[in-house]
């Protein structure tokens, strides 16, 4: 699952960054992934 682009919202980059890792967690949720094990981005 590809979870690129993701945005949070928030007043600074601590806030925006929290809310775009909750919107990612929520997103692999309902696709019935368990909770993320965070790793490097892989540029292609």
């Amino acid at each position: 699952m590809a979870v690129a682009g993701t945005t949070g919202s928030g007043s600074d980059i601590v806030a925006q960054t929290r809310d775009a890792l909750r919107r990612i967690e929520a997103a692999l949720g309902q696709a019935g992934a368990g909770s993320p094990t965070w790793s490097a981005p892989a540029y292609t």
